[in-house]
């Protein structure tokens, strides 16, 4: 939360399109992915590869993090 309370660019990708939601949602790191959302980060935004954030959440925990990734 330091960095976002610093104004940090919330959808700032990787070379791969990996945003923070994306890599915070694929390791299943709940409150992170909570507070990127809170911090408006865009919830649809596809890595080069097509893969989402909500993809990436299905992945690995699935019913935890779904209902915060899926679109509002």
């Amino acid at each position: 939360t330091a960095l976002l309370a610093a104004d940090a660019t919330v959808d700032l990708a990787k070379n791969d399109g990996g945003t923070p939601l994306f890599v915070a949602a694929q390791y299943g790191h709940h409150k992170v992915v909570t507070a990127l959302l809170a911090a408006d980060a865009t919830v649809d935004l596809a890595m080069n590869n097509g893969g989402t954030p909500l993809l990436a959440a299905a992945a690995k925990i699935g019913r935890a993090l779904l209902p915060v990734c899926a679109p509002r």
